[in-house]
């Protein structure tokens, strides 16, 4: 057991290295990218900030609390542009060339193998203007932090961001079913806005959709509420076991589906 995981953890820092690599051979495109993500976050934080000016709040969220909200999408969002949604590209294109049955042949977990293979920093700045949003947030919001906050949102932001996984990995094995559906990719970022707001702005049917049935509004939600001190534990269960269920759907969707791959002809 231990020596797989010491095998699976080297094996993820070598593509890593490899993706440094690639990002050394073509650094405009980086900083192209980079410039690109950063003004995105500006203004997403310029918008917000305009309407809170106007209103005084967002469903009850004061200014101070919307920043935290807003710094805790940010970097969110910022891991799954920069992982999620190469893997998931890579992932679904290699079912439609027939690169696929190179990775099921492989001696390794081949759901692992596709979640690790590619990714991009581009998006590394934008995790950091949202890291340093948040510590300057709380410093001059006067929030009390304590060890046990810091360690209940960094819990709740693995959870979120294993959420995130969970729901897009299972919409792209939907391509084993569906031949050349190249845009099954954008599904789960096309909901990114969802995330950006408190789930108290969704009332009624909406609110049972995105905070029950297919609860995104409790991504970034959830974490920051841990951090704000007015996280509801029942929430904070419900979350958590159906993220944990989702991942777990995930792995037996997958194995289920790849019976029905057939190569280039798939």
């Amino acid at each position: 057991m231990k020596n797989t995981i010491r095998k699976y953890w080297s094996l993820f820092w070598k593509f890593r290295k490899l993706r440094l690599m690639l990002l050394l051979e073509y650094r405009g495109n980086f900083w192209f990218w980079t410039f690109v993500s950063i003004m995105w976050t500006i203004f997403n934080f310029f918008f917000f900030d305009l309407i809170i000016g106007a209103r005084g709040s967002i469903a009850g969220w004061n200014r101070t609390e919307m920043y935290v909200l807003l710094s805790t999408f940010t970097m969110i969002d910022a891991l799954t542009w920069s992982f999620f949604y190469h893997v998931m590209q890579e992932y679904i294109s290699s079912i439609f060339d027939g690169r696929m049955t190179l990775t099921l042949t492989r001696p390794i977990n081949p759901q692992y193998l596709l979640s690790i293979q590619t990714n991009s920093y581009t998006n590394v700045p934008r995790f950091l203007i949202g890291l340093t949003m948040m510590v300057i947030t709380l410093r001059n919001g006067a929030i009390p932090i304590t060890v046990w906050s810091v360690l209940g949102f960094v819990l709740f932001y693995c959870v979120s961001i294993l959420f995130v996984y969970s729901i897009w990995f299972i919409v792209a094995t939907f391509a084993f079913w569906v031949d050349r559906l190249d845009n099954i990719n954008e599904l789960v970022p096309s909901t990114r806005r969802v995330w950006q707001a408190p789930k108290e702005v969704y009332t009624g049917i909406v609110s049972v959709i995105f905070t029950v049935v297919l609860p995104f509004a409790l991504i970034s939600s959830q974490p920051s509420e841990i951090l704000l001190g007015k996280a509801s534990p029942y929430w904070l269960i419900y979350y958590t076991a159906l993220t944990f269920f989702l991942f777990y759907l995930s792995t037996v969707f997958f194995r289920f589906s790849v019976r029905k791959y057939s190569g280039t002809a798939n």
